[in-house]
């Protein structure tokens, strides 16, 4: 596993909502549908680093 420096272990749906420029409710859909991996911390749901890296290059080698 690979840390990127300076940016957080796990993202809220807010966050990757920010990051991945969509809302929330579209992250929870691409979540819904297993497009974005996600881990359950108590009640919440986080992605982390390497689930959204592996998400954007899923996107990234589709556009190929």
């Amino acid at each position: 596993m690979f840390l990127e420096p300076d940016v957080p272990v796990l993202f809220t749906a807010k966050q990757v909502g920010s990051i991945l420029n969509i809302s929330r409710t579209q992250f929870y859909e691409l979540m819904k549908k297993g497009e974005i991996e996600s881990v359950q911390i108590g009640h919440a749901r986080r992605v982390t680093q390497n689930q959204l890296m592996h998400y954007i290059k899923k996107l990234e080698d589709h556009t190929d």
